[in-house]
């Protein structure tokens, strides 16, 4: 099983040299570290959630089975329905976003989950430079960055209500046709 706790743990070890400033390689992969501990902390959580008395191996087949595409465009739906509902609390449902139904507006009123999910985002834009900006450089802010946010976007999740995160990974799990392995 991929751990978040380490995956994390390995971001803060990848910024923590002895020998002077970290490398550019470095810290590229420790934004990425970060990004994925929190990828794989709701991976874990929306399995457990699926099937969580099943037996391990089958979790993590289900685990494998999301796209960090598909969890960072939920993501932006309750977002950007947590916005819409700020500014008018019985807005309708519309477009793409009426097939979610109330699920979605359940995960969106809660700010702890919304805040986690605002995180990813921006740790998946951050991951995406490291991983495939070749022209950009990084600094040891921002692997501190990276890790703040990966700390804070996991308790932000912790902290969310069991319905909004139920709410939210059930959602995750009805959007796909089916699941696949990857």
């Amino acid at each position: 099983m991929i751990d978040p706790d380490a995956l994390l743990a390995h971001a803060e070890q990848l910024g923590d040299t002895k020998e002077g400033p970290p490398s550019h390689i470095a810290l590229r992969r420790g934004v990425s570290a970060a990004y994925y501990a929190v990828f794989h902390d709701l991976t874990g959580r929306a399995a457990d959630h699926l099937v969580g008395s099943c037996p391990e191996e089958i979790r993590n087949e289900i685990r494998r089975a999301w796209s960090h595409g598909e969890i960072s465009a939920l993501a932006e739906y309750v977002v950007d329905r947590s916005i819409t509902l700020k500014r008018a609390a019985d807005a309708p449902l519309r477009g793409a976003l009426e097939k979610l139904g109330p699920l979605l507006d359940i995960a969106a009123t809660d700010g702890n989950l919304v805040g986690s999910l605002r995180l990813f985002i921006q740790m998946q834009e951050q991951r995406h430079s490291a991983d495939y900006d070749h022209g950009r450089t990084f600094a040891e802010w921002h692997l501190d960055q990276a890790c703040q946010r990966a700390r804070l976007a996991r308790t932000r999740l912790t902290d969310a209500s069991n319905s909004a995160r139920e709410a939210f990974f059930t959602l995750l799990t009805v959007r796909r046709a089916g699941f696949r392995g990857r």
